[in-house]
């Protein structure tokens, strides 16, 4: 009999975890093979390489403990949106690794892999934060985004002197930020967040891939893929989806029990 929840946990590298409750099924279907395609950075974005300079200019001036922030999976119709901040200490900013961050989406699934745990142990500090599907359905997205990028930097010891975001403004947080689009692209410490957050969202959608086959998380990571958007329409969403977003809103779930 299977437990109607389940806590599921992202490794760090310091042994902590980031914890997520997911309901569990009833019924598993049959597995869904686990496909992923190789992505080399993109062509066009060869150009646009990471650097110090926002940071460089806020060391300059004394603070310090600079915070990049990006998120990953606002645009999924599955899973929770995750967050991550991470604080690059300035007499650390020559190491060979920062040159070879970039934009998370211009990097396989390997290179993320292989960079995260690097950046976890030459960062100053980092953490994580999520919102789960059902609070997105709850407040909304752009709330759960911020909602998540808030819980990092709460996570974040000792507590940032500045952020600087992926696009995103956190008004409730009473510290001084930057905010830019393609901040991930541009400044490092932003890059650095991107990737942490693109593999805690990875690892947490694979450990959902066991408890609902159907769907084949574990390949596209709750995004639109052909593939999915051909499981919902053969068994509807479950309790992992987002309901409000489309084209889930206003169809069965899979998983609720009949009254």
């Amino acid at each position: 009999m299977f437990p109607r929840s389940l806590r599921l946990g992202a490794s760090n590298i310091d042994g902590s975890t980031l914890e997520y409750t997911i309901a569990c099924p009833r019924i598993l279907g049959s597995n869904v093979a686990f496909v992923t395609r190789p992505c080399w950075y993109n062509e066009d974005m060869t150009g646009c390489i990471p650097n110090f300079e926002h940071e460089n200019r806020l060391w300059a001036n004394g603070c310090r403990n600079v915070a990049g922030l990006d998120e990953a999976g606002r645009g999924a119709l599955a899973g929770p949106v995750v967050a991550a901040a991470v604080v690059i200490d300035p007499d650390s900013a020559d190491l060979p690794l920062w040159g070879e961050l970039r934009d998370s989406k211009l990097l396989s699934p390997r290179q993320r892999a292989a960079l995260a745990p690097q950046i976890q142990a030459a960062a100053h500090c980092w953490a994580v934060g999520a919102a789960s599907a059902q609070e997105i359905d709850r407040i909304g997205i752009a709330a759960a985004t911020r909602q998540a990028m808030q819980a990092a930097v709460a996570g974040l010891s000792p507590q940032p002197q500045h952020l600087l975001i992926d696009w995103v403004r956190l008004p409730q947080v009473n510290i001084t930020q930057f905010s830019c689009a393609k901040a991930d692209q541009l400044i490092v410490s932003v890059a650095a967040a991107s990737i942490l957050a693109k593999v805690h969202r990875d690892a947490l959608m694979t450990a959902l891939d066991q408890f609902y086959p159907v769907y084949g998380f574990g390949g596209h990571k709750g995004y639109g893929a052909p593939a999915h958007l051909a499981a919902l329409a053969a068994h509807g969403a479950c309790t992992e989806h987002r309901h409000s977003f489309a084209p889930i809103a206003g169809t069965h779930d899979l998983f609720t029990e009949a009254v």
